[in-house]
């Protein structure tokens, strides 16, 4: 009888054992993925680039592609507007890792408008500058709407301005997010000729302006409209010329929805501000933060190398965080650092089209991350350069970035192209 116990107890005990290796070995199963989660996390320090874009129908240097660039998840748009007869935006959209063409957008319009010398893209929506459009006036401008369905895009509507006259050039800068689009006209021959933007908002498939926004202290040919940005109920605008701080200083406006209304919330300027330096050539918003480019900002010596600006938001107020700066700054002079720039959660993407580290005007781009972080001023996390640009490619003369990618167009290359970049591991 003792012998059938001790031997029903060593069972037990091997049994016991067996379930606790088990539960052991499923859960070291279980947290090897996460493991390797850890070790293939990515950052823009490795970024590569993964591919030179090139349209299907082989554009020139004169077709200006890579002018403008907008992306949306998994689709980008990249504007051409001396393509052809009237200009063109092609869509280009990643599948199995590989961004490829899947169309060529085109304006139902008359000829020799610059259509795509500005564009933007929100999920479905694509919004297509064209400055040369002349049917409200010469030179008057227009914005054309396309809409993707079942993988097929359509032009579905054509904006224009309620007060439209001659040389406004309305659809310099566009930008869109979700239902609402946002359209400069720098040149807006109103009563000071100090530039104007327009807000248009899209219900039940209607496309209909809802607010024409004018800067609170602008002065003649302040340029406000030059560069525009919108996400949800915040857009801001630049004003690359304003005369307020000081000759050229420029600014940049903040415009928030209220109960239906646009209006201006705040007006942008870096405690830096000094002559010339241009701030607001260039603007991106993204949820509560900002960046706003100033192509001759943090000079040195003289060499008016340009700066970006980051502000943020808290409890409805926008402040200065951090400046962006060339970590060469001081051997580089007059590179157009804040031409253009890009921004996506704690990334930012700057671009100066004419560095000449590949020859005169060859032009470079700049990654920094951690953006949010405390630090006055923060160099860049790297620098890049397209693979075969030079002398006067113009490389990240139009920027945009993404969680995972970055968008870099070289419009005055003999083939021009755009470039794509990808976060990496060491």
């Amino acid at each position: 009888m003792k012998k059938t116990v001790f031997i029903l107890n060593y069972v037990l005990m091997l049994f016991i054992a067996f379930l606790f290796l088990s539960c052991d070995m499923d859960s070291k199963e279980q947290a090897a993925p996460n493991n390797t989660e850890e070790e293939q996390e990515t950052f823009w320090k490795y970024a590569k680039q993964i591919s030179n874009l090139v349209a299907d129908d082989d554009t020139t240097a004169t077709d200006y592609f890579g002018d403008s660039i907008s992306v949306s998840g998994n689709t980008a748009i990249i504007g051409a507007r001396c393509n052809s007869t009237s200009g063109a935006a092609y869509i280009f959209t990643i599948s199995d890792g590989i961004w490829s063409q899947s169309a060529k957008l085109t304006p139902n319009s008359s000829s020799n408008i610059l259509f795509g010398c500005s564009v933007a893209v929100s999920g479905d929506i694509a919004i297509v500058g064209a400055t040369g459009d002349d049917d409200k006036a010469e030179d008057a401008g227009a914005a054309y709407i396309f809409t993707r369905t079942n993988g097929t895009w359509t032009q579905t509507a054509k904006l224009t301005a309620s007060d439209a006259t001659s040389s406004d050039y309305f659809g310099s800068q566009v930008a869109i997010s979700g239902n609402t689009a946002i359209v400069g006209a720098y040149n807006k021959t109103n009563e000071n000729n100090y530039g104007e933007a327009y807000i248009f908002t899209c219900t039940n498939g209607t496309w209909t302006q809802t607010s024409i926004l004018i800067a609170s202290d602008a002065t003649s040919s302040d340029n406000f409209g030059a560069s525009v940005s919108i996400s949800d109920d915040t857009a801001i605008v630049g004003a690359p010329n304003n005369k307020t701080d000081a000759k050229m200083a420029g600014a940049a406006y903040v415009f928030t929805l209220s109960d239906g209304v646009w209006s201006q919330s705040e007006r942008l300027q870096t405690a830096d501000v000094v002559q010339g330096i241009r701030f607001g050539s260039s603007v991106s918003i993204s949820g509560d933060s900002i960046i706003v480019g100033a192509i001759n900002g943090n000079n040195k010596d003289n060499t008016w190398p340009g700066a970006a600006y980051v502000f943020t938001r808290s409890d409805n107020t926008w402040t200065e965080k951090t400046t962006l700066t060339l970590s060469d700054s001081t051997s580089e002079v007059y590179t157009n650092f804040g031409c253009s720039v890009s921004i996506s959660g704690t990334s930012a993407i700057v671009g100066a089209n004419a560095d000449n580290d590949n020859g005169e005007n060859s032009g470079a781009v700049y990654l920094f991350e951690d953006i949010l972080s405390d630090g006055s001023y923060k160099t860049q996390t790297i620098k890049l350069k397209g693979s075969d640009t030079n002398k006067g490619n113009g490389f990240g003369t139009a920027v945009a970035i993404s969680d995972e990618y970055a968008f870099v167009g070289a419009p005055d290359k003999s083939t021009s192209s755009a470039y794509i970049f990808q976060k990496g591991t060491e």
